[in-house]
């Protein structure tokens, strides 16, 4: 009883300030805009309403605000690092296809460590331990799909549209999967599209492998003397996070400088944004 008359009181505060705000407001003398900021009563505590025999935990804070207190999950070293700042700046726009790219783009450069204490990607290591590897429980392993996984993560991309993928096995990343057979450039339908995944088998690895060599995100598709040249993003090139191109030597085939283009696969990025 006596937490119903404090939240009593206190609301009927609100509304009495509320009105004077309004009184203010109507002589031209103060932000209405700013007042009702001002009058937002959320209490920080969770409290306890009894109603009889039954009590029911309840938060007046909105879920929005309820979330947003909740840690970002990511390790020290990257919070101090110049990619961590890059991540912060990336305005997400919606185009989850534009999004995820644009995520990748923030951390090109980064290299992996030696160490779980070296994730800032700023000490240049060899023993694939990375932000991106610590965030699906992969350290110590290649870390191309885990890579383009966290990609989607941080552009708010669900798990059911872009999968938790930790190699390069195609059913993993979820969405319609082409074979490079199947694209414009060896003369079937689909055109590859920005936000794609590209999997490639390196030469030594067959193109029937369940799992192949390695995982980009394709940023773009353009031309050269008549072949077409992959614009991609990739995680552990080099031990690090490259932009690069790609030129496909053999369209029929897909056969490329060491290797083939093997599979495009396409996130349903669309059915993410109806949900």
């Amino acid at each position: 009883m006596k937490m119903r008359k404090q939240i009593a009181a206190a609301l009927l505060t609100a509304c009495l300030l509320a009105q004077g705000a309004l009184t203010a407001q109507a002589a031209g003398t103060v932000d209405f805009a700013q007042q009702l900021q001002t009058l937002r009563w959320y209490p920080s505590q969770t409290f306890t309403i009894s109603d009889g025999e039954k009590g029911e935990a309840a938060s007046n804070a909105p879920q929005a605000e309820q979330e947003a207190a909740v840690e970002e999950d990511y390790s020290g070293s990257y919070r101090e690092s110049d990619y961590y700042r890059r991540l912060g700046a990336v305005q997400l726009t919606g185009d989850q296809r534009q999004d995820i790219l644009a995520v990748a783009r923030s951390q090109v450069g980064y290299r992996e460590g030696d160490g779980a204490s070296q994730l800032d990607g700023e000490t240049a290591g060899s023993r694939d331990y990375t932000e991106y590897g610590r965030l699906l429980g992969t350290q110590g392993t290649a870390w191309c799909s885990e890579f383009a996984s966290w990609c989607a993560r941080q552009a708010g991309i669900p798990a059911s549209v872009f999968g938790n993928a930790v190699s390069a096995v195609p059913s993993s990343f979820g969405g319609t999967c082409y074979q490079w057979a199947e694209t414009v450039y060896a003369g079937g339908d689909y055109k590859p599209q920005p936000g794609d995944v590209i999997l490639f088998a390196w030469d030594g690895t067959s193109t029937k492998a369940k799992s192949l060599s390695h995982t980009a995100l394709l940023e773009r598709v353009t031309q050269r003397d008549g072949s077409p040249v992959l614009h991609i993003i990739h995680g552990n090139s080099g031990n690090s996070v490259k932009e690069s191109e790609i030129e496909i030597e053999n369209p029929a085939t897909g056969r490329m400088y060491q290797g083939y283009a093997v599979y495009i696969i396409s996130p349903d990025y669309a059915g993410a944004a109806r949900q």
